[in-house]
Order: C-alpha cells, then structure tokens, then sequence
C-alpha cells in the first residue's frame, strides 16, 4: 500500500497540467531552483572561474553565422554538465553568456536566469517543469520550447548511466521528463532570436512578447490558449500556427516574408493589409468564409477544408492556386490568374469557371460534379483535367490545350475520364497530346482530332475502335493482340465472357488462387488457308489491383498450376512454390 502511495504522490508531483504552478514571486532574481541546492554542491559545478563571466552582452552574430554543434565530444560533455548543473543549483547569476549551443531537453528545471545569452541553439523541449524563464533571454541560433524530441540528444545516455551511481544533489535531475507539454505562461520580455523559433504544445501560452524579435520563422504548433498575436507583427522568415483553437484573429498588420500556414485555426478573417511573400496555407479553418480583396501573394495559394463561398477579384499569386474541398465555392472570379497551375478538386457546388481565367501550365478541375459551363477561348498551356465532371455536357469554343506539353503518347492533354455527358467535342478543338477518355461519354472525334491525336484508356494507348466501336471487334482480334495491357482494355471494354462465348472456349481446369478464382481455356482461332488454331489461356485476377486478365501459355498446358509456373518462368510445376503472390 505504500508503495502506491509513493507511485501516486510521484505521479502528482510531475504532472504538469492542470495542477496550479508552485508560486514563484519569493525566488531571487537569476536563480533556478534555491531548494535543489546542497551543502556539497560546489564539487559537482565547480568553480565560478570555470563559467564565463557576466558582462556585457555578446556582438551581433556576423553574418551567414551558423549554431556550432556541441555536446559529442568528452571535453564537450563535461562543459555541458556544469551548465546543468548550475542552471539546476539555484546559483546561476544574471546575464550568464554560454559560448555555445545549449540542449537542456528533457531535464526537470523550473526555470532559467534573466539576461541569459546562448551563442548557438537553445533546446527546451519535454521539459515538463519549465514555468518561467528570465526576462532578456537572447539566443543566437534555434529557440526550441515545449514539444517532442524524437532522437536520443548526444549526452543522453551517458547522463543516465551517471546519475545512476552518483548522487547528484538536485533530486530533479535524477530522472529525465517523458511529457512533451510546457507549462509556460508568458515567454520573457525582450526575447531575442537570431534563427527560428519553435513553440510547440505550451497550452498555457496566451500571447507573445510585444518585443518580440526572431530573425528567422517562427512555428506555433499546439498552443491552444494563445489569443492575439503582437501588432504589427514582422515575421522574417516563415509563420506556421497549427491547433491554435483560441485564436480568432491575426494582427491588422501582419508581414509574413516567408510563408504563411494557417491550420485549424478559428479565425473569421485575414487582415485586409496582410502581405505574405512565400505561399499562404489555409487549412481546416472551420469560420473563414472569404478572403481579403487584393489580397497578394508571392507564392502559391493553398486552400484546403475551408467554407470559402467566393475568392476576391483582385486576387494576386506568384505561382499556383491550389483549392480543395471548398464545398460552398460556386463560381471562379473573372480573370483569375496564375503564372502556374490552377486546381479546384472536390468542389461539388463549381458550377461555371468565369471569362478572363489565364493559367501559367496544367488546369485541374477534378471531381467537380456540379460543373457546366467553361469560358470559351480558354488556353491551357499543360493538361485540362476534367475527371469526374459528371454534369458536364459539352465544351466550349476556341480552346486550345496542351500547346507547351511535353510530346510523350502517356502524358494527356485532356482527361475527360468519368465525365459520362459529355458526347462530343467542338471541331475547332485544338489539342497538343492525347485525350483520355476512358468511362466518357464520347462517341467520336472530330475529323481533324481524328488524324491526329492519340486515345488514352486509364493510360493505354488504345485504338478510335476499342473506345468508339468495341462490338465490331471479333475475338481474333481480341485474343490475338500481343499486347497484355490493351488486350485487358479491349476485355473490359467487350466483356470477357462474351469474347469467350464468341470463341466458344472451353475449360480445361480451374483453382483458386491469391486473387481468387482462375481458369485455364482452350479455344480454337482462325488461321492462314482456312485452318483452326489452338490457344491455350490462364484466366486470372490480379491480388493488387483486381484487374482480370487473360495470358497466352502453350497449347500443351493441362492444369492452373502449370500455366502460372510456366508464366513465372518455372519448367517444373513443383518447383513453383509462392510464398506470396501480389
């Protein structure tokens, strides 16, 4: 009974959340943990000459400065130890200097000193204790606070291997944290970061610093009691806030020079001054209904799971617009732009793409069911892509696709798969590469299309018969293609019970195998003068991709088993023993 007790008082003790933080206010200023302090203490940090001395702050890092990597040598290791144990001793005075980069990751300290200066990285994740940090703090590399550490860090092990024989005075220290959240409240006031800035799972951070520099980007990930950002905020490199549930805003003057991504944030607008100059990344915010008019952007916009019920006007993009699931958008805005591709997929209620639509390569409107109407004298210099258009009858006037594509007979300029109301293309169509048309409505080509385009049936190269007229091929013609590939085509497109049915096909054995039942057919082929030809075939199922399929073996085959060896390369059917087929 004890022993549980202990367990349990134990596991109180470390949880970090939601229990009420110890109250701080009495701590001296500087110094870590006064209660982690023992009377022998100074053998373990050593003396006070061994640490750099407080002074002035450190210069500005040149630049093209990079973080030194620190903590895998011998003589690195044993510096690194005297950091922690005088940030752990309570003895750790103001404006410390630390000459290199800094891994505190996963040790149970409950604070850091003000006026700290790490030249390098600062890691402070799973440090589950970690509920204040001094004001000042000045990191010239990485600033890394809260979240996961997926690799072992370097002094790991051989910390764990001596704190299990020696004792260590601050009791902390004995075991290392295994939660990845932080307890922080508020990041320090005058927080300086020369590189990135990484915040991940402090749920009870609700605001950054008003003075707030970082020189690189800036990642807010799980930090779900954050409300408001500074204002204005400049961020120099990219801004990612994911799981940020309370916040409903953005600054009304927010400069990303990076790259923006927004995910399952709770905002209702972007700020109508907000300039982003990489790509702007919307995602899953469930109350953003429109986006800003003249809205620029330097790269590509992505939006993906959003209840965006119309795009502005003035819409500017460097690259690509990338639209998914916008299940309320119902009509492009005239003259939209891109100097790349344009994609709306999986938008049910598009109803009509507007005049004016200029795109850099490929046009993707897939599975757009509700789509109709296209604006005439629409150029696509790539691929148009209008798989599953279901309502999509016909195509306008004065198109003209595929005139910067690649010239490869497996590279479409048209995918009309699965569009089954559409029955005709315009003859003034003018086409770079094939068309693919398998599950269309199509029942002809234009005479000048005719000439000279190639048909594609979920990339095969097929002939205008196998997609036109599949009836007025005879199964000579069917079981004499070599080709395996457009063979199944033509089986799919005539049926393989009828083509052997006209072959009059007769079974000479049947098994079951990794993609279900097989069959081994004879059938009888006219050949030269008159004569009859026997074939012999393995009727088969693909395991992988279902596809049934129908393959040539010699006449003299009497069983399954000694057709799939012999496919397999085997002249003895008993030294064909698959462990698994695919």
């Amino acid at each position: 009974m004890g022993f549980l007790l202990r367990k349990l008082l134990a596991w109180l003790r470390d949880l970090p959340l939601p229990l009420p933080l110890p109250d701080m206010s009495d701590e001296p200023v500087g110094v870590a943990d006064p209660e982690l302090d023992g009377p022998a203490f100074g053998q373990y940090i050593g003396t006070a000459t061994q640490f750099p001395d407080p002074g002035n702050r450190p210069p500005v890092p040149p630049p093209g400065w990079r973080a030194p990597r620190f903590g895998h040598s011998e003589a690195e290791y044993w510096i690194w130890r005297r950091w922690v144990l005088l940030l752990a001793s309570g003895r750790a005075p103001k404006d410390l200097t630390v000459g290199h980069s800094l891994s505190l990751a996963k040790l149970r300290l409950r604070s850091l000193p003000a006026g700290l200066t790490v030249r390098g990285d600062l890691d402070l994740r799973q440090c589950q204790r970690l509920n204040r940090i001094g004001d000042g703090l000045w990191v010239w590399g990485d600033l890394l606070i809260g979240g996961r550490c997926a690799q072992q860090s370097p002094w790991e092990k051989r910390w764990l291997a001596e704190i299990g024989r020696a004792n260590i005075p601050p009791l902390a220290l004995h075991a290392l944290s295994k939660d990845d959240q932080c307890p922080l409240a508020t990041l320090p006031a005058g927080l300086r970061v020369g590189g990135d800035l990484r915040l991940r799972n402090c749920r009870r951070l609700e605001r950054l610093p008003e003075d707030l520099q970082v020189g690189r980007s800036i990642e807010l990930a799980g930090c779900t009691a954050l409300t408001r950002l500074p204002d204005p905020f400049v961020v120099h490199g990219d801004l990612t806030i994911s799981g940020a549930r309370n916040l409903t805003a953005l600054p009304a003057h927010l400069l990303v020079k990076g790259s923006l991504r927004l995910i399952g944030a709770q905002v209702d607008l972007l700020p109508e001054a907000l300039a982003v100059g990489g790509d702007l990344v919307l995602e899953c915010c469930p109350r953003l209904a429109s986006l800003p008019e003249g809205l620029a952007i330097g790269g590509s916009l992505v939006v993906r799971r959003c209840p965006i019920a119309r795009l502005p006007e003035s819409l500017r993009v460097g690259r690509n617009v990338i639209l998914h699931r916008l299940r309320d958008l119902e009509e492009t805005p005239a003259g939209l732009s891109a100097p790349g591709r344009i994609e709306l997929v999986r938008s049910p209620a598009l109803r009509r793409v507007a005049p004016g639509l200029r795109v850099g390569t490929d046009l993707n409107l897939r599975r757009c069911a509700g789509l109709r109407e296209l604006p005439d004298g629409l150029v696509v210099p790539g691929t148009l892509d209008l798989r599953g258009s279901t309502m999509l009858e016909d195509l306008p006037k004065g198109m003209e696709i595929g005139s910067d594509l690649v010239r490869t007979p497996f590279v479409p300029a048209l995918r009309l798969a699965d569009c089954p109301a559409l029955k005709s293309l315009p003859d003034d169509l003018v086409l770079g590469g094939p068309i693919e048309v398998a599950g269309s409505g199509l029942r002809d080509l234009p005479e000048q299309l005719a000439r000279s385009v190639q048909l594609l049936w979920r990339g095969v190269v097929v002939p205008p018969e196998v997609v036109f007229r599949p009836e007025s091929l005879t199964p000579e013609q069917i079981l004499g293609q070599r080709n395996a590939e457009l063979r199944r085509v033509i089986l799919e497109r005539v049926g393989l019970d009828e083509v052997l049915r006209r072959a009059r096909a007769e079974i000479l054995d049947s098994d079951t195998d990794a993609g279900g039942a097989r069959r081994l057919v004879l059938v009888w082929l006219p050949a030269r003068w008159g004569r009859a030809q026997p074939r012999c075939y393995l009727r088969c199922r693909c395991p992988s991709t279902g596809r049934e399929y129908l393959l040539r073996v010699p006449t003299e085959t009497r069983t399954c088993r000694e057709a799939a060896a012999w496919l397999a390369g085997f002249d003895d059917p008993e030294a064909y023993r698959p462990v698994h087929e695919t």
